[in-house]
């Protein structure tokens, strides 16, 4: 499935090789206190296969990914980031100084960060209550922050259980927030099944 959505984007954005485009990829890691953190299981194996495509046909790939992301296989600059914080920072920095023709946003971001305790958490108490705080969305926030002003974003969505018209909603509430010429869907009951099935739609929400 990662080769069909490189071949999709190649073919929908026409890109030229040689241009440089920013991958992320792999799951943030936000903490809980100095020893523990809440994740999600995000891989980067998408992200990973991507970049190979993208390296070996002859475009400049800069791989943003997670600490326990998986690696491509060919050579491209790497960059790493833990948790939402650094992600964003990193994103603006990257965008802010070099023209970056395409962002292939695969990473799968936290939407909530936890307030973190000082020290550790004692692990006596019988329950643990934790106040999570909403984090932007830095996909609504690529297209402002690159100096490319014609920079192509591909962003992603995964839903959880959703009928058809659920994830139309879903697709086309982040493509009119983010701008995104692309959107990758999938849905949680195609990865338990084993299939991770991807859905791609244009701007104008067509598959």
């Amino acid at each position: 499935e990662p080769e069909l959505i490189y071949q999709t984007i190649s073919s929908a954005l026409t890109l030229t090789k040689s241009e440089t485009i920013l991958i992320t990829s792999g799951g943030t890691c936000e903490p809980i206190d100095e020893i523990r953190s809440i994740t999600n299981f995000s891989s980067g194996t998408t992200g990973s296969k991507i970049t190979e495509q993208l390296a070996r046909s002859g475009f400049q790939v800069i791989y943003l990914h997670s600490v326990t992301a998986k690696l491509p296989q060919t050579p491209c600059e790497k960059i790493t980031f833990t948790d939402f914080k650094v992600l964003s920072s990193k994103m603006l920095d990257i965008l802010n100084s070099r023209k970056i023709t395409a962002v292939v946003h695969a990473a799968a971001v936290s939407d909530y960060s936890p307030v973190k305790s000082e020290g550790k958490i004692s692990s006596d108490n019988e329950e643990l209550h934790l106040t999570l705080k909403r984090n932007p969305k830095i996909v609504d926030q690529i297209k402002e922050w690159s100096i490319n002003k014609n920079i192509k974003l591909i962003a992603f969505k995964m839903t959880a259980h959703a009928d058809e018209a659920g994830i139309n909603t879903s697709v086309q509430k982040l493509a009119k927030r983010s701008q995104a010429d692309l959107v990758v869907h999938n849905d949680l009951d195609g990865i338990l099944s084993g299939q991770h099935q991807f859905n791609i739609y244009a701007n104008n929400l067509q598959k």
